[in-house]
């Protein structure tokens, strides 16, 4: 990154989502501005990460699957 260090910080889960944000994404591109890093950040973890990537530990659904699984059973 040409700005300098960028830090992502979350709240549950991340030691998980952090090995796979850096090597799917981060070790794959060089950001040559945070803006740069902060959409792509943004689109593997809402577009991808959640709506597209399945997950073994969750019956190889998606996060957003899983999720909306779970509410309607809660919800019946």
């Amino acid at each position: 990154l040409a700005e300098g260090w960028l830090y992502l910080a979350g709240i549950k889960d991340m030691s998980t989502r952090e090995i796979a944000l850096k090597k799917e994404l981060v070790h794959r591109q060089r950001f040559r501005t945070r803006a740069q890093v902060k959409v792509a950040i943004f689109e593997y973890i809402e577009v991808f990460y959640n709506r597209q990537r399945r997950h073994s530990s969750i019956g190889y659904k998606t996060p957003l699957q899983a999720f909306k699984d779970t509410t309607l059973k809660m919800a019946a």
